[in-house]
């Protein structure tokens, strides 16, 4: 049987939640030991009920008191034969338990440290503490999903199970680096900038236009038709998206319109107009 990925790699696991719960399951399932470091003192939600098995699959668990000599003794012998050292605690947390990257290094020299947080570890907003449905909100996520004129909604993507996705790829280079370097690293992860990275084109239309986002509904700037529209019979919806003008054909054809005749947004007032009156199913490739 051919070996996954990342064998051979041990990951000491101090994160919690769920954002770093999910990195280190993803880095489980690539083949690395992941050994998760638990608190009796401080449950952790990733390790309640069903939140258990999905998080911390795969993954050997101690509990330990990293407050005590002998607590961070232990953990200090984990780390020196460990490749990898993951945590997501606040800001400073992390070297007041006495764990900073310099102990870290010391104890092993090529190890990768990935220290998440909301906002990084360095910066004006460095001691805000936060979840991901508030960095949702912090990034502008949720100002721009929902429909115009209404409040805004969460919506596009869950930010903790996105992150752990980000920190388990920035992992697996960080590993690749050191395989080709022989050096290890420290990695500061701001989940802001994670969620960031997913809105491009809302912060540069802004940065570039001087244009402020709004949420839209299910139209999209760019293509048109694009959206759910309500068709004849009690709660019958049909989802056009229109991407390229190969598709556009069809939906253009089946309306007798002549591409090109009908300005962008306006295609999706007239699907709006003559949906209600479609019986499902239809098909619009004709």
């Amino acid at each position: 049987m051919n070996e996954l990925p990342l064998h051979g790699i041990r990951v000491l696991d101090l994160s919690w939640i769920i954002a770093g719960p999910t990195a280190t399951r993803f880095l489980a399932s690539m083949g690395a030991e992941v050994i998760k470091i638990g608190s009796a003192r401080r449950p952790d939600p990733s390790t309640r009920g069903p939140a258990f098995q999905a998080y911390n699959q795969s993954k050997l668990y101690a509990s330990l008191n990293l407050s005590t000599p002998e607590g961070l003794a232990l953990v200090k012998s984990l780390i020196a034969v460990s490749d990898v050292m993951i945590e997501n605690f606040a800001a400073g947390v992390i070297e007041r338990l006495g764990l900073g990257y310099d102990v870290v290094r010391s104890a092993r020299p090529d190890i990768i440290m990935l220290a998440s947080s909301g906002t990084g570890h360095s910066g004006p907003h460095k001691d805000y503490v936060a979840y991901g449905s508030l960095l949702q909100h912090y990034t502008g996520w949720n100002s721009i999903s929902g429909y115009p004129d209404r409040e805004p909604v969460t919506g596009g993507l869950w930010a903790d199970p996105w992150v752990g996705m980000e920190l388990a790829m920035v992992t697996a280079a960080a590993l690749n680096n050191r395989a080709l370097t022989g050096q290890g690293q420290y990695v500061d992860f701001s989940m802001a900038e994670a969620l960031s990275a997913t809105i491009p084109e809302a912060v540069l239309d802004y940065q570039m236009n001087g244009r402020l986002p709004h949420p839209q509904g299910n139209r999209d700037a760019h293509n048109a038709p694009h959206g759910a529209y309500r068709c004849k019979g009690s709660d019958r919806w049909i989802a056009i998206a229109v991407t390229d003008d190969d598709t556009g054909s069809g939906a253009t054809k089946y309306l007798a319109l002549t591409p090109g005749m009908v300005l962008h947004r306006d295609l999706d007032r007239i699907w709006e107009g003559c949906c209600p009156d479609l019986m499902l199913p239809v098909r619009l490739d004709r």
